[in-house]
């Protein structure tokens, strides 16, 4: 009977173990802080001598598809804490041009290149005036007589905000282009 018994209990035990453990399986979520989370709960569970002696916590790297459009949504999310400056990185130098016609626009302030030994990091100081950015995909062809159309699609009204294109003189905006007569292909707005 006393064999029985210590059985069941035995089973019961690595039932709740076994449940503990599928818990901290990703199938619904990869967070991490979840699984860390998880795991006092089932070394507490387990008898004098913890069954599980060690967990791995796996880790998943994210590729990063669009640096600039994680850069524009990193600024926008800056602002709306009103923070007075943000680091974007990686860096490169299509980010830079863009960085540099918002600058000229009066959208952020100064902003410099810090060299870690990799691809780079923007700091930027940020001055409060954006409200919204972003990339536009995919990269429409702009003619000079399109402009008009693109700009009512994506900005709020006639003079409030830029347009980022890229021409074959450099990176512009959208008045630039006006002004010199080019076309090019449509990368970002701001406003």
């Amino acid at each position: 009977m006393r064999l029985n018994e210590t059985a069941t209990k035995e089973r019961e035990e690595n039932r709740q173990r076994k449940q503990a453990l599928q818990e901290m399986r990703p199938t619904r979520t990869r967070n991490k802080k979840l699984w860390i989370n998880a795991l006092p709960s089932v070394l507490q569970r387990s008898s004098k001598v913890p069954r599980v002696s060690q967990i791995f916590v796996r880790t998943i790297k994210m590729t990063l598809l669009d640096p600039l459009a994680d850069a524009l949504s990193t600024m926008v999310e800056t602002e709306k804490r009103r923070k007075r400056e943000c680091i974007v990185w990686p860096a490169s130098k299509l980010m830079g041009q863009v960085l540099r016609v918002m600058q000229k626009n009066g959208y952020v302030g100064e902003f410099e290149f810090i060299d870690d030994g990799r691809s780079g990091k923007f700091r930027i100081q940020l001055l409060g005036r954006i409200n919204k950015c972003g990339v536009v995909k995919p990269r429409y062809s702009v003619k000079l007589d399109q402009l008009e159309f693109w700009e009512k699609r994506y900005l709020p009204s006639r003079d409030l905000g830029t347009l980022v294109l890229t021409t074959a003189t450099g990176v512009i905006s959208n008045k630039e282009a006006k002004e010199k007569r080019t076309s090019g292909k449509l990368i970002a707005y701001v406003y």
